[in-house]
């Protein structure tokens, strides 16, 4: 399953962040579960071709997207929030959406019998002049998008909407996604700090295969990023693929 989710990482990097990526869509649906229960909340969707709103449609993409997956999953949110102070360099009105690890699940493909669909937004969000998320009104040939951020803790999003952090940077993760390490610890100075970055870093071996160094980036990024949350750190994964 990692190496399947390496190889996915691997295929965004193909599209730019800021290229025309096809669709890429935020949907809140009810999905109907084979054990006779369902559950509402949002699921996010990439596809090259003109989006859907009609649900059957959805869960047809979805089987096909992830027919060669072994028992595959989607991460589904019963709340997505929008993170006030992380913004890009290049549009500082772009605003990323995030859910709390408690409001995140994983529902296998298999086990999903219908989707009704009872909204759908464009993964591509900006601030209106009040600073309120604006969904673009188009999902299909958008420029900026973002696969939601949902590995934060609640108080980590609540900090991140409260105020700007004392510290920030960017740090490159294993050639194919990166990170911005931020901080809200007023005891940390800058030089710590950016030596505490450096800790998520970590070099390919001439004679270590990309398997073998993924493996133990992710490794080590978990390590780093529990030492650093524990001091208040932030330390988030952006991802430019859904």
């Amino acid at each position: 399953m990692k190496i399947f989710i390496s190889i996915l990482i691997l295929i965004s990097t193909i599209f730019s962040a800021n290229a025309d990526v096809g669709s890429c869509a935020i949907y809140k649906c009810i999905i109907s579960l084979d054990n006779k229960t369902t559950v509402e909340g949002y699921f996010q969707f990439w596809v090259p071709i003109e989006p859907t709103t009609i649900g059957n449609e959805l869960l047809n993409q979805i089987k096909k997207r992830t027919i060669n997956q072994n028992d595959p999953t989607i991460s589904f949110y019963s709340k997505i929030q929008s993170i006030k102070y992380l913004r890009r360099k290049n549009s500082e009105t772009f605003i990323y959406t995030a859910a709390a690890i408690k409001d995140t699940r994983l529902i296998k493909v298999k086990s999903i019998q219908s989707i009704q669909i009872i909204q759908t937004n464009s993964c591509e969000c900006f601030s209106d002049e009040k600073g309120n998320p604006n969904y673009s009104k188009s999902i299909f040939d958008i420029r900026q998008y973002h696969k939601i951020i949902d590995d934060l803790t609640q108080y980590e999003i609540d900090l991140l909407n409260f105020s700007e952090p004392i510290f920030k940077k960017s740090v490159s993760g294993s050639d194919i996604d990166g990170s911005i390490v931020i901080n809200y610890n007023p005891k940390i100075e800058k030089v710590e700090f950016e030596k505490l970055t450096t800790l998520l870093s970590i070099k390919k071996r001439d004679n270590q295969s990309w398997v073998e160094y993924n493996k133990m980036f992710e490794d080590n990024y978990n390590k780093v990023r529990t030492k650093l949350r524990k001091k208040g750190i932030i330390v988030i994964k952006l991802m430019s693929y859904c």
